[in-house]
């Protein structure tokens, strides 16, 4: 059974870029990467995965992917694959942080950033209402959000 994917869009004034910004050598279009990269994230059963589009927010990113492994296991095997995919798609290797770990695992893409969490830690983090407004508390659960 397929995960939904929830796409949140930031509205906000696009800043200048920055000089010198590194830009992906990937062929394919940054939205299709996405695309690329959260079907990777659901074959490895990745769950709550959720696109935000950065391209109106910030300068260091067009796309951040938020996703959530069961165990430490599933977080460090999502994140190889999703490195591996960013290699052979881009020829680039994609810096990982938190890889030892494995509670959260940070892969820079260039325009693409995903973060792969534990559920315990996606939630103390909750990075999706820190880069969203479009959030509202879930009227069954005070305190826990939910994307509108």
């Amino acid at each position: 059974m397929p995960f939904e994917i929830k796409k949140i869009i930031i509205n906000s004034s696009r800043r200048s870029p920055i000089p010198n910004q590194r830009k992906s050598n990937c062929p394919k279009p940054i939205d299709k990467m996405c695309s690329t990269i959260v079907r990777e994230l659901e074959d490895i059963k990745a769950e709550d995965i959720i696109v935000i589009s950065l391209s109106e927010k910030s300068d260091f990113a067009d796309f951040m992917i938020v996703a959530s492994g069961r165990s430490q296991r599933q977080v460090n095997a999502a994140s190889e694959r999703i490195r591996k995919l960013i290699k052979k798609e881009t020829g680039e290797i994609p810096a990982l942080e938190g890889q030892p770990r494995c509670d959260w695992v940070l892969i820079d893409a260039n325009e693409i950033v995903i973060h792969i969490f534990q559920p315990q830690v996606r939630k103390f983090y909750n990075l999706e209402k820190m880069w969203s407004a479009n959030l509202a508390l879930d009227p069954e659960n005070e305190g826990a959000e939910t994307i509108l």
